[in-house]
């Protein structure tokens, strides 16, 4: 049932949706709120399909860029001929650098070349289907049809071709040339699935699924987590691109990915935690992964009455879970790393709740674009105050009592407590 386009009437957006009846599809208008409250996730794949994506990111960027002198080009191209490809790619960054953009046609040479495999990445396996279909995939596609992908299967697959250029690569030109051309691929990608995001089956003819098997997620989580966060801004960002793409997947087909990925979100710092919280797009997979964490936490200021919420999922459009536990919650370590990894969790939680309560497509109603009933408005315009007030109490009290008092991590944990009632008390 996917979201196809929305429209807004009386103060109020309605999501046009496509019904499967046997063979028949039926459209239909369903209101944002009934959305939210039930299917959150259908709204979030929706807003994937429409985010803007590398490609065009990169044509914007480089729409007011004049393009390199002819002269410039041909010199290029002759480094490139007679192997001297790390002068070529020198004199490309130089010339990008003063604001002068490539040419398509030797963007598309400098790609090939850098596909040459050195001898230290020839392989003797046997090639694996899928990776053959994508090169298939390119060379049908009008756009790339000049692009030489034969060799690329000197790589097993996709994610050993990501796991050298991610875990395996250096700082010289070559390095940063095999990244570029990674960015190609997962841009490539991500065109493509977001294309097919309207039908299930169409999602299972895209070229990312054909390269993974999501029984094994394990093992690219295992790839994309290995260096992660990475200090390198490009490799950082196609992880998160990769991650996404993963996430995407599983809303069609069912797989472990919280589990897998809570399993290395446990071991993060509280800086990391914040780093994979930031390039993952689907706040519903967000709350189920802090839902996990906050579930091993001290609860010895939650209600008794209210301790079940501990192991009880979100419910979307509800607050009580929000304001009855995740606010009373402390961390098990009362280290100041500790308290700020708390907080940090928290902080996010809240922002994701409160995220999939918004009518993000209201545009004509000046009204609030909430999607909260007035039972849940009314409960949050009660109790937040005093909520926040005892959390920030409680968390002041337990830093007064660390035997290290680091005031560097004290403001970044006062900071994320202020981020966390800005969120709260200023969403209507």
């Amino acid at each position: 049932m996917p979201i196809v386009g929305y429209s807004e009437s009386g103060g109020e957006v309605f999501y046009t949706v496509v019904i499967k009846q046997g063979d028949q599809e039926v459209v239909e208008q369903i209101s944002a709120k009934q959305l939210l409250g039930t299917r959150p996730t259908l709204v979030e794949l929706y807003e994937y399909k429409n985010d803007v994506t590398i490609e065009t990111r990169i044509e914007r960027r480089i729409e007011k860029v004049a393009t390199f002198p002819k002269r410039m080009q041909m010199m290029i191209i002759d480094y490139f001929e007679v192997g001297h490809i790390d002068v070529g790619m020198q004199l490309i960054e130089n010339i990008f650098g003063l604001g002068k953009k490539p040419p398509f046609p030797l963007l598309l040479g400098l790609v090939n070349t850098i596909l040459q495999p050195k001898s230290k990445f020839d392989r003797k396996e046997l090639q694996r289907t899928h990776w053959l279909h994508s090169h298939a995939k390119l060379e049908n596609d009008d756009n790339y049809s000049e692009l030489d992908t034969h060799e690329l299967s000197n790589y097993s697959d996709f994610w050993d071709f990501t796991n050298r250029l991610l875990n395996h690569g250096t700082k010289n030109l070559e390095s940063k040339c095999r990244r570029l051309v990674l960015d190609f691929f997962v841009n490539i990608l991500q065109i493509d699935l977001k294309a097919r995001l309207d039908d299930v089956s169409s999602v299972k003819q895209s070229i990312f699924y054909k390269t993974v098997k999501l029984v094994n997620i394990k093992t690219y989580l295992k790839i994309l987590f290995k260096k992660f966060p990475s200090r390198d801004e490009n490799i950082f960002h196609l992880s998160g691109h990769l991650l996404n793409m993963l996430i995407t997947l599983s809303y069609f087909e069912k797989t472990d990915i919280v589990n897998q990925v809570y399993s290395k979100f446990q071991e993060m710092n509280a800086e990391s935690c914040q780093q994979l919280m930031q390039v993952i797009k689907y706040p519903t997979f967000l709350i189920e992964l802090c839902d996990r964490a906050l579930a091993d936490t001290d609860v010895s200021l939650v209600e008794p009455q209210n301790v079940n919420f501990r192991n009880t999922p979100h419910k979307p459009l509800h607050l009580e879970k929000v304001l009855f536990y995740v606010l009373k919650t402390l961390p098990i370590s009362k280290t100041l790393a500790g308290i700020y990894r708390h907080v940090t969790i928290v902080s996010k939680y809240c922002m994701c709740v409160f995220s999939t309560a918004s009518i993000s497509q209201k545009r004509e109603s000046a009204e609030a674009n909430s999607a909260f009933d007035q039972e849940q408005l009314l409960l949050l315009v009660t109790c937040q105050n005093q909520v926040l007030d005892d959390w920030e109490i409680s968390l002041e009290q337990i830093m007064g009592n660390c035997s290290i008092y680091d005031l560097e991590i004290v403001e970044k944990i006062r900071w994320a407590i202020k981020l966390t009632r800005l969120t709260i008390t200023e969403y209507l």
